[in-house]
């Protein structure tokens, strides 16, 4: 397996992961109107969407700035650079409420941590789970994908990714924690 390979596999993992905590949220929001949270479920589910909701959010920034700067030389360029723009403008528009919503999100963090007995995560995590699930990230991404195949060096895809050993234990962690299961 070679490096972008890998890249591509673990992108797709956290992906997988995500959609799993945001349907987990989705269940979770029938639950009782008070807000109770089953076993801190619903704080972990917040801390995962936090975490890669901020790691996303970034990472399209990123993939905006690395097309905007790539060489549209050429028809092959051109051709790569105007279909990115259609994929990335979509992404874009998306940027200033997906980070408006984390800043809420970690707010209302930080206030559960304060006074736990006071705070609901819920409405944070409903609006979260509807932006992303409605946003057609996964879609994007796939898109998106052939593109920086052909436009980008293994050095861009490894920045386009952020990926380390850390940021995969860190996920593999929060996701856990997420659907309340013992950390791998």
């Amino acid at each position: 397996m070679n490096e972008i390979e890998f890249l591509r596999g673990q992108i797709n993992i956290e992906q997988a992961h995500l959609a799993e905590v945001l349907e987990h949220c989705r269940a979770m929001s029938g639950g009782p109107a008070d807000g109770a949270d089953a076993g801190g479920q619903l704080e972990g589910c917040a801390r995962y969407l936090l975490y890669v909701g901020a790691r996303t959010l970034s990472r399209d920034r990123l993939r905006c700035r690395q097309f905007q700067a790539s060489d549209t030389g050429g028809t092959t360029g051109l051709t790569t650079a105007l279909a990115a723009g259609d994929i990335l403008a979509g992404l874009a528009a998306t940027l200033p409420l997906r980070q408006q919503l984390l800043e809420d999100l970690g707010l209302r963090l930080r206030e559960l941590e304060a006074a736990p007995a006071t705070t609901t995560l819920r409405p944070e995590l409903e609006r979260q789970a509807r932006l992303l699930l409605g946003a057609g990230l996964p879609e994007r991404w796939a898109a998106l994908q052939p593109l920086l195949d052909r436009s980008c060096a293994v050095t861009q895809w490894r920045e386009a990714a952020m990926i380390d050993a850390d940021s995969i234990f860190e996920e593999r962690r929060l996701f856990a924690a997420s659907a309340g299961l013992a950390p791998p």
